[in-house]
């Protein structure tokens, strides 16, 4: 049959040498040429380590195969492709990382690829400058001996413990001998090499050296704080810092000479007389140590008494002089002695009275006085004022006089008012009871100056109040209480909160009382009737009922199921009871603290209603019920269709939304879904069951707890 196939051919070119049929020899034409490309391959090489600041090393891609090329490398994260037209490749400046080559092909065919290679940046060590200051020696002004230059080697390397040599030039070329006791001079400057092991870097040394510091001894005398006690307290030791070196230094102050005990409080010590103290100061790196020597000079405190009479004058140990002094005066004479301290004399000066007296006295009429100074007077009818003129036992005047009162005999009228049936006692000490009508009494009585006197009594009878209160039925709390009662007179209706009638919450009837009531329970209120013979407090009990609703909830946001405990800091009693309705549609409850699971998402008001029969209350808490997600990604599947783990696919609990892309190792994609449920069975875009192998997922997913997932990694499939 025609045409022939013939299969299995080696490379080369074929022409047709000859053609027969059964009947004649042809003729022939045209040749065919198979030619069998070798895959191109990719191997990756080349980079390196080097420290920071240093050339970064190239990477080079061997390549085999007919150029230009496709080749696509990555250091794991973003994939890059290149077209080179020669082999090898090269590649410079790249970030640190490890590249592998991911695809190469050539004009003809789609190849294999090997190799890696890593590019690492040490970073330097730390090298700080330094600028130290240390103090001269006296003996060699400018420079110091015996300086340890390693001290600094933790402040230069951060104290990472590096390896680090020092060098007196900029070149290290030459080596400092002996860094832990060398001679440094000022504005000498020394370079140090730090080595991790790694990398290596300089720092520079520059020293300060400074000038010695001098100090002056202080010898500050004091004046003692109190006569006798020889000390002086708060005593500001820092005072003297400027007096002992005037530069910019720490001054650290001891009680020893050892400089072993510091002062505890430098700015407030107690000194007494030769007392040393010693002070340590630091200029910089400089530093000297010098004393302070307290000498404490007294002071005096003497007193002393003195009397005058009333009116005379005195001078004072200080030359003052007062005149007219007519009470007690103590007075200090401020004096200072030669040491320069105060001296005080407190002078008391007393006074002895001149007695200028008056008094008076009462004699009924027609009687006698005998005065102080011996003198009597008879038959006194009318009013005397007479003059004793005497002398002190301490020789002061004294004047006594006397005004002598007559006293007469008395007929007073008085009249009172009483309630009816009430008693009344008269100025003679009578008493007459239950009086109803007016009485006419005359009480005779002697004076309190023995001189006689009639009282004449009215009594006035006033008629007796009386108050009828309403009673009131039980309230609950937050309604208004009217309180009222009718009065028998004409007198005030007067609601009091204490049965002793002195707090007064209003008057009239009916009363608005609303504010009274600030709780439930049980209130006593007082009412009477007002005004001249009142009548007596009446009592009227008002019930207040009422609940209080109050709730919580534990917790009140969680994962469903969510069990919920509820508190109850309601209202208690006997007849108090409780309906919670926990909002999502499940039986209420009558129990007092009940617990309740929530099995589906959502937001629900939980409702407490208390209640004792008569009044209620309502209490709420907002209960928030989520749900927390997981996801799961399998690492193999086997569509061999048995029944068990035939499609790749998310599994998870409490997923919104899932989208997913599947990819084979060359990055073709063979498959991808935008839902939950969505699955890859083994089986390309167009139906064809996809080979064994390793393949790749790009999973993002979104939990109905808010969570989002960002997947990616490989498994295999096996059939």
């Amino acid at each position: 049959t025609s045409p022939a196939t013939i299969s299995g051919l080696a490379d080369g070119t074929y022409t047709v040498t000859a053609v027969s049929d059964n009947n004649c020899t042809g003729t022939f034409s045209g040749s065919a040429t198979i030619l069998t490309n070798p895959l191109p391959t990719a191997t990756i090489s080349g980079g390196g380590t080097i420290c920071a600041g240093e050339a970064i090393p190239d990477v080079t891609i061997a390549l085999t195969g007919t150029g230009p090329w496709s080749v696509t490398y990555t250091d794991g994260t973003t994939p890059v492709t290149i077209n080179p037209l020669t082999s090898p490749a090269t590649i410079s400046g790249l970030a640190d990382g490890t590249y592998t080559v991911t695809a190469v092909s050539d004009n003809n065919c789609t190849g294999t690829f090997s190799g890696s290679a890593t590019v690492l940046t040490n970073p330097l060590p730390t090298a700080i400058d330094q600028t130290p200051q240390v103090c001269e020696d006296a003996s060699t002004p400018g420079s110091a001996a015996g300086v340890d230059l390693t001290a600094l080697n933790g402040s230069i390397d951060g104290g990472a413990g590096n390896t680090l040599t020092w060098y007196s030039d900029v070149n290290l070329t030459t080596p400092v001998a002996t860094p832990n006791s060398t001679t440094v001079n000022d504005n000498d400057v020394y370079y140090v090499l730090v080595d991790n092991g790694t990398c290596s870097d300089t720092a520079m040394v520059t020293y300060d050296v400074t000038s010695t510091i001098t100090l002056t001894a202080q010898t500050p005398a004091l004046c003692e704080d109190a006569a006798g006690s020889g000390t002086v307290a708060n005593v500001d030791l820092t005072s003297y810092n400027n007096a002992i070196y005037s530069g910019g230094a720490t001054f650290d102050w001891y009680q020893d000479a050892g400089l072993t005990t510091p002062v505890v409080t430098p700015t407030a010590v107690t000194v007494t007389n030769g007392l040393t103290f010693y002070v340590d100061v630091t200029d910089g790196n400089c530093k000297n140590n010098s004393t302070i020597t307290f000498t404490i000079n007294p002071t005096y405190f003497i007193q002393e008494n003195d009397a005058i009479c009333s009116g005379g004058s005195y001078t004072f140990p200080d030359g003052t002089t007062q005149t007219n002094i007519t009470a007690q005066v103590i007075y200090n004479s401020n004096l200072t002695t030669t040491l320069g301290c105060d001296s005080i004399v407190e002078t008391t000066v007393n006074v002895n009275p001149t007695y200028n007296i008056q008094e008076t006295v009462s004699v009924c009429s027609g009687g006698s006085y005998t005065f102080p100074d011996g003198t009597t007077q008879t038959n006194i009818t009318a009013q005397v004022i007479y003059n004793s003129n005497l002398t002190t036992t301490l020789g002061c005047d004294s004047i006594v006089e006397t005004i002598v009162n007559v006293n007469p005999t008395y007929f007073n009228q008085e009249s009172t008012n009483i309630c009816s049936g009430g008693s009344y006692t008269f100025p003679d000490g009578t008493t007459q009871t239950n009086i109803t009508a007016q009485v006419i009494y005359n009480s005779n009585l002697t004076t309190t100056l023995g001189c006689d006197s009639i009282v004449e009594t009215t009594v006035i009878v006033d008629p007796q109040l009386s108050i009828t209160a309403d009673p009131v039925a039980p309230i609950c709390f937050g309604e208004n209480l009217v309180l009222t009662a009718i009065g028998s007179g004409n007198g005030t209706v007067t609601w009091y909160s204490d049965a002793a009638g002195t707090n007064v919450i209003g008057t009239g009837s009916p009363l608005d009382a609303t504010s009274q009531v600030s709780t439930t329970g049980t209130y006593t209120f007082y009412v009477n009737e007002a005004g001249t013979c009142a009548s007596s407090l009446t009592a009227v009990n008002v019930i207040v009922g009422g609940v209080t609703a109050s709730i919580a909830a534990t917790p009140t946001t969680g994962f469903m199921p969510l069990d919920v405990v509820f508190s109850n800091n309601s209202s208690t009693g006997p007849t108090v009871t409780y309906d919670w309705n926990f909002g999502d549609g499940t039986p209420t409850s009558n129990s007092s603290e009940p617990t309740h699971t929530y099995t589906d998402l959502g937001n629900y008001v939980a409702i407490l209603i208390v209640s004792d029969g008569v009044c209620s209350d309502t209490a709420t808490v907002t209960i928030e019920v989520i749900g927390q997600s997981t996801i799961i990604i399998p690492n193999v599947f086997t569509p061999n269709g048995d029944g068990s783990n035939d499609v790749f696919t998310v599994e998870g609990t409490n997923l919104e939304s899932v989208e997913g892309e599947i990819f084979n190792r060359w990055g073709q994609k063979m498959f991808d879904w935008k839902h939950v449920k969505g699955y890859w069975d083994g089986r390309t875009q167009s139906g064809a069951e996809a080979p064994d192998g390793t393949y790749f997922y790009i999973i993002k997913a979104k939990g109905m707890d808010g969570v989002e997932y960002f997947k990616k990694g490989g498994f295999s499939l096996i059939r």
